[in-house]
């Protein structure tokens, strides 16, 4: 059939510029034109056999992403699913105690309170630069450089690991 020598590689590229890989492009190009000739064989006629596969072929390549995707679902609530807990266990407790208290003396003993006060302020109290200087009671611009400053220390500080 000429419409098959023709006109395959250029389905089997528009598919595959659908996200198609090779192989599938080709099986999915190959079902088509069978679907052409199964259409022939019951006596239709087919005006336009380019479009017929064209359009053949793009619903094929659908019907197998819907079929593909299907396993991403699950028919179960989101109340039955085990979750994990999300809080720490003891150990992981007691190391991110033993790495606060590092970062504590650190900035103690090459900054002093105040940097440290800020540090923390901002990176666990989620306190803004504005809320830091009010609290505090300085200003902005000092607050900003104590915070870089404690961010250089602790950059260049050996912590171990959380």
């Amino acid at each position: 059939m000429d419409v098959f020598k023709t006109h395959f590689h250029k389905l089997c590229s528009m598919l595959r510029r659908r996200g198609r890989r090779p192989d599938e492009a080709e099986d999915l190009v190959q079902e088509a034109f069978v679907r052409l000739l199964t259409y022939i064989d019951k006596g239709e006629q087919v005006l336009e056999p380019e479009a017929f596969v064209a359009r053949a072929a793009l619903n094929l390549s659908v019907d197998r992403s819907r079929r593909e995707r299907v396993h991403l679902y699950e028919r179960r609530a989101v109340e039955e699913f085990a979750l994990p807990a999300l809080t720490p266990n003891p150990e992981e407790q007691a190391g991110s105690h033993q790495c606060l208290q590092q970062v504590q003396t650190i900035l103690d003993e090459k900054l002093g309170e105040r940097a440290r006060r800020v540090f923390f302020l901002h990176c666990f109290e989620g306190l803004t630069y504005d809320e830091i200087a009010k609290q505090i009671n300085m200003s902005r611009r000092t607050v900003e450089k104590d915070l870089a400053k404690a961010i250089n220390v602790l950059s260049v500080s050996s912590l171990p690991p959380p």
